[in-house]
């Protein structure tokens, strides 16, 4: 096996799921700046469903400084469904079970990769778009230390040990397909 990195090995094996994922309609409309609001309430429902479950799972797997990071997404989605006016009534999704570490860092790899790639779709969004106009806290992502983060959140996927990378890499591809799922199920 050719030498590579993690984050390589991850990125090239969950290509397919990542395109997936964003040829869904509503990942497709977001990340064009549809500034429509009822799709854009649609999105944030979907992704507070998601984040929810995960946040939960992964809790009691990564160290407990990460809470208030890492695992913040749901909040702030609730902040923005309440800027919206819209309960945070969903239930969270079914989402993989999270056994070790490396299957925690897997999950996290989709998570902070869409947290950080949220940085590019905020810069198209419209100035009538919702997330321009107060319901815009999860799209605002880690603002000016999003690169920052995704660096130090790269330090510590690649400190993983060689023979615990194939966990990573069935958690981040399980990540992924329930990531679909839930944006190709019908309006939440």
């Amino acid at each position: 096996m050719r030498e590579t990195s993690l984050r390589t090995l991850l990125r090239e094996r969950t290509i397919v799921a990542h395109a997936d994922l964003e040829r869904t309609p509503l990942m497709q409309a977001f990340a064009t700046g549809d500034p429509d609001p009822r799709r854009y309430l649609d999105y944030l429902r979907r992704q507070f469903r998601l984040h929810r479950g995960l946040e939960l799972v992964l809790s009691s797997r990564v160290p407990a400084e990460w809470a208030g990071t890492r695992l913040s997404k749901s909040a702030w989605l609730a902040a923005d469904l309440r800027a919206l006016d819209t309960p945070c009534d969903v239930p969270a999704a079914t989402v993989p079970v999270i056994r070790s570490w490396a299957e925690a860092l897997g999950a996290l790899y989709v998570i902070e990769g869409s947290t950080l790639g949220l940085q590019a779709v905020r810069k198209r969004l419209r100035p009538e778009h919702p997330a321009r106009r107060g319901a815009g806290r999860f799209v605002e992502g880690y603002g000016d230390q999003a690169a920052q983060q995704w660096r130090s959140f790269l330090a510590v996927l690649e400190a993983l040990p060689r023979d615990e990378w194939t966990a990573a890499e069935r958690a981040a591809r399980a990540t992924f397909d329930v990531f679909h799922r839930v944006f190709s199920e019908p309006c939440v």
